[in-house]
């Protein structure tokens, strides 16, 4: 029985051991790959579902100045829930409740004396009561409540700028650690032992630069804003999750296990063809601006899903020979589970939507505020609330 019992338990183990291996390997070996290996992979898809409009958001704001939000920030209440974003025109933080569309607070931020706080990125809002603000001048991150009565404050040990930390991103907090963007600078060389994020632990105030390092699909290029810098997102599980404008690899940081993993996501419609690097670092040729890219991933916890924005290629003059921008840019939206596999790609109508995105118990919202949209108002934030269904309902 013994005998007959081992004869079929050891070949399983086997198979169990060296199955978790070859994945471990894969895994691993996708940070090795260059970009152009990268794009050879055959990713997983299912392409089974879709996005459906819902309905539609107002909110009236200030338009005496400029509001170009392309970060805005969402949290449950208790009973409500509520809109935020930083104002950088008039250094000030409008909060919002979305029941009533209704602006409830508006804390300016002081300019000149003692207390004065300017360089603000978007604030991490995890309650009315613990409201985060990252500022560069002075660096420091302040907890304030929303009145903006300041109820602490932690002096960043290092300067920011030297850090390179990213002021443009949002940032998090996960377990009494601050997560920072980061912005990589220096030669191909010295990017392949670049970090992907900062986290700053508010106990220890020690900033620790993320496990994973920069992958060879990206530190193979010369620095190129859109294409190169990582861009951060909490996701499952509080994971941090990074990818790059360049595309196809997400980072996926577990910090309770102190594990990384990498992931394959490819849009349908952004093209499989960047410049090949020259030996040196150095490209062929020079990229345009308005080259597609992927540019914002956003987390659903209500409905399990990644939503990854792309910027789909655009010309650099209209067909009147007029420069075009980035609003010329088609928008794609690709919705992933929690494994990053591609459960299907919605391509939005061109000069209507605006490179903006938020998740609520609602649903994905997304920006109508394209410069060439006919129906935008400055005087209003208008989003178009989308939910994910299965394809052919």
């Amino acid at each position: 029985m013994n005998i007959r019992l081992n004869i079929f338990f050891w070949p399983l183990i086997m198979v169990i051991i060296l199955g978790s291996c070859i994945n471990d390997n894969r895994i691993r070996h996708f940070s090795d790959l260059t970009w152009k290996e990268l794009s050879q992979i055959t990713i997983e898809t299912f392409d089974d579902y879709t996005l459906q409009i819902v309905g539609e958001m107002k909110i009236p704001i200030d338009s005496l100045t400029p509001n170009p939000i392309i970060y805005p920030v969402y949290f449950d209440g208790d009973s409500n829930h509520f809109f935020s974003f930083y104002n950088r025109n008039t250094n000030s933080l409008d909060i919002y409740n979305l029941g009533t569309a209704k602006r409830i607070k508006k804390h300016f931020f002081p300019v000149e004396g003692p207390l004065a706080i300017s360089r603000v990125s978007y604030p991490f809002i995890k309650s009315m009561d613990s409201i985060f603000i990252w500022t560069l001048s002075p660096p420091m991150i302040i907890l304030m409540d929303s009145t903006g009565h300041q109820k602490k404050s932690f002096n960043f040990p290092e300067d920011p700028q030297k850090l390179n930390v990213n002021m443009v991103q949002h940032f998090y907090e996960v377990g009494n650690k601050i997560v920072l963007g980061y912005l990589p600078y220096g030669n191909s060389t010295k990017l392949k032992d670049s970090a992907n994020f900062l986290l700053y632990d508010l106990k220890s105030a020690k900033v620790i630069k993320s496990k994973a390092g920069r992958p060879r699909s990206v530190s193979e290029f010369p620095l190129y804003g859109s294409h190169a810098v990582p861009r951060l997102c909490v996701g499952h599980n509080q994971n941090i999750i990074n990818f790059f404008g360049a595309g196809q690899l997400i980072i996926q940081s577990d910090l309770k296990k102190d594990t990384v993993s990498y992931y394959v996501l490819r849009s349908k419609y952004l093209p499989n063809s960047y410049p090949e690097p020259k030996h040196d670092g150095t490209v062929v040729e020079n990229r345009d601006a308005l080259k597609g890219h992927y540019f914002m991933m956003v987390y659903d916890p209500y409905r399990y899903f990644y939503y990854l924005m792309c910027l789909l290629d655009a010309d650099s003059y209209d067909q009147n020979g007029k420069v075009n921008g980035v609003d010329d840019m088609q928008i794609s939206i690709i919705i992933a589970d929690t494994l990053f596999r591609r459960r299907g790609e919605l391509l939005l109508p061109k000069h209507k939507y605006f490179r903006s995105m938020f998740v609520t118990k609602e649903g994905l919202l997304v920006s109508n505020g394209n410069s060439k949209n006919r129906m935008y108002h400055e005087d209003t934030l208008t989003y178009t609330i989308f939910k994910p269904i299965l394809s052919g309902l």
